[in-house]
């Protein structure tokens, strides 16, 4: 017998991420064989161990982009930081026209989810955002802001107005991740700041004795 749920989309509510590698046509005109070498690396090196470690959900895969679907806004952003912050130290020994950048744009939102397939305005969204972010860059929407802005001080948050993002109506709110421990340090709470010191004075006075036991021992 026919069953009118069973044709029902799978409506969910999931923090997404799409993250874009930045000049990826033009740098596989230039080497296609290196290029792919060294995206499968960042992808398997980096990409694979934090999915792992935030439980998120890799649901599509482009030549030059991810799709991937967490359930909390926290996770995501702290998996998208933890990727811009890790992919300059993982090329850093590369040429310079052999980094790969990329761009992250974070939304909370519905989702439709079919089989192994995801879509919906949700990711519209997240897509949009993460086309008008800067290349190392994170931008997220309103809506994931509002779940993260009180529940992580590893970094910042920077309001960046409503963004009229390409085949969008209306704009979207978006806020900046802030990577930069000195600008994070301005906004973290003042506990925060205080442990943060402490750990600072304390390992200030580590290096004092050892240095001080370093000059005993040539004297």
């Amino acid at each position: 017998d026919y069953n009118p749920r069973m044709s029902e989309p799978n409506r969910q509510l999931a923090a997404i991420v799409i993250a874009d590698a930045v000049g990826y046509s033009q740098m596989i005109q230039a080497d296609e064989t290196g290029t792919r070498t060294r995206f499968n690396e960042l992808a398997e090196g980096i990409f694979k161990p934090l999915l792992a470690q935030y439980r998120g959900r890799l649901m599509k895969t482009k030549d030059d982009a991810f799709l991937i679907t967490f359930n909390s806004a926290v996770a995501a952003v702290s998996f998208a930081a933890d990727v811009q912050r890790i992919l300059p130290v993982h090329q850093s020994q590369w040429p310079d026209d052999h980094r790969i950048r990329f761009r992250i744009g974070v939304n909370l939102g519905e989702v439709i989810v079919e089989g192994g397939d995801v879509h919906g305005d949700g990711v519209n969204v997240a897509a949009r955002l993460e086309a008008v972010a800067d290349p190392g860059g994170i931008l997220i929407t309103g809506n994931a802001y509002e779940q993260v802005r009180r529940r992580m001080d590893q970094v910042a948050f920077e309001d960046v107005g409503p963004q009229d993002v390409p085949d969008y109506p209306g704009s979207i709110p978006a806020y900046r991740v802030l990577l930069d421990p000195d600008i994070v340090d301005q906004n973290v709470p003042r506990a925060s700041k205080s442990a943060r010191w402490q750990v600072v004075f304390g390992l200030a006075v580590l290096v004092v004795i050892a240095g001080a036991a370093l000059w005993t021992l040539q004297s």
